[in-house]
């Protein structure tokens, strides 16, 4: 069963995927949606999941490597520091 989101539980959702390691599948259980709607809530409020890391970002965190991955400025500042 999936439950119908209003606006403020949307933020809600966006806001406490930034800065943690959670799956959707796990937040989707939490708030009672499947993770594949929790996914387009994230994408609607411009939060992204680093692909090295794992960890929920902002989108202007993000950089996109040359061979197409996304990931967080975190990473990407980790794996070009001895460019």
């Amino acid at each position: 069963m999936t439950a119908v989101l209003s606006k403020e539980q949307k933020l809600e959702i966006a806001e406490n995927l930034l800065g943690s390691c959670d799956s959707l599948s796990w937040k989707g259980e939490k708030y009672g949606v499947e993770g594949d709607e929790l996914g387009l809530v994230a994408e609607e409020y411009g939060v992204w999941r680093c692909e090295t890391c794992g960890w929920w970002v902002e989108e202007g965190e993000l950089a996109v490597e040359a061979d197409g991955d996304v990931i967080c400025q975190d990473c990407y500042d980790e794996e070009n520091k001895w460019i």
